[in-house]
């Protein structure tokens, strides 16, 4: 898109005692804006007065026109409007093109990431930060943890079990103890991938919540209530509990962090 040229035109007319004649002085004007030129043409007609006489008719109220041509905004004939501004161009510099519906990892404003989805006039929008949301949780829960489990029955001088634990972005779990007799969450009997957990609800205290499947010998599951489910150190530590519901058995605690 080219850039216009706007002019300003102007008139001045007034009175001066003791001027008289006529006289044209033109002189070249800076730009007002940018680059470009514009003139100044005065044009004096006059009469008589008490001051010296210019060629005029006396006895006459002298008068100055001035007649002003000013060039304005910004770019000269033949330069482009702004930086990056040109026919067909619909961008603007630094905002990349994009496909509609295209989403992009951004950072947000508290070190953590979002998203940015491409618009459909092909400009990426503003980063969309999913800190503490259901669908966050889910993203972060996803990977190896390893840690301890505390329960209220454990013996106090055997002290916690360390485990392993492994949530698929598939839906399933996987873990192990560092005892042969032990299972995870203390219940069924097979670490199959048939044990499934999934999340159900986050508050905006980012804390979440689920369900977990324990299975049993027979291939049959039994599913329990995973509670407080929160994330510190920059998500690369996991603490929740692991309620047996179906006999009101719990809370398995376990305090975790992230497996490199």
């Amino acid at each position: 898109m080219r850039a216009r040229s706007f002019f300003a035109w102007g008139l001045v007319v007034f009175s001066a005692a003791g001027c008289s004649g006529r006289a044209v002085d033109r002189a070249d004007s800076k730009a007002i804006g940018g680059a470009g030129q514009g003139s100044v043409v005065g044009t004096l007609n006059g009469g008589g007065g008490s001051g010296p006489d210019v060629g005029g008719t006396a006895g006459r109220p002298s008068e100055v026109e001035v007649e002003v041509e000013v060039e304005v905004g910004g770019a000269a004939d033949g330069d482009e409007l702004g930086a990056g501004a040109s026919d067909g161009d619909a961008g603007s510099p630094g905002v990349p093109r994009c496909v509609p519906g295209q989403t992009i990892a951004c950072a947000c404003a508290t070190g953590q990431p979002g998203a940015q989805t491409c618009t459909d006039d092909g400009r990426y929008g503003s980063c969309v930060c999913h800190e503490g949301t259901l669908a966050w949780f889910r993203t972060k829960l996803t990977g190896q943890w390893t840690g301890t489990r505390t329960m209220p029955w454990d013996d106090p001088m055997a002290g916690p079990t360390t485990v392993k634990l492994e949530f698929k972005a598939d839906g399933t779990w996987l873990g192990t103890c560092d005892r042969d007799d032990c299972l995870v969450f203390d219940f069924g009997s097979l670490e199959t991938s048939l044990n499934r957990y999934h999340l159900t609800d986050a508050n905006d205290d980012r804390v979440a919540f689920g369900r977990l499947s324990v299975t049993w010998t027979g291939g049959y599951s039994t599913e329990g209530e995973l509670r407080e489910i929160r994330f510190a150190s920059n998500e690369t530590e996991l603490s929740f509990e692991f309620w047996a519901t179906w006999n009101g058995a719990g809370p398995i605690s376990f305090a975790l962090h992230r497996s490199p």
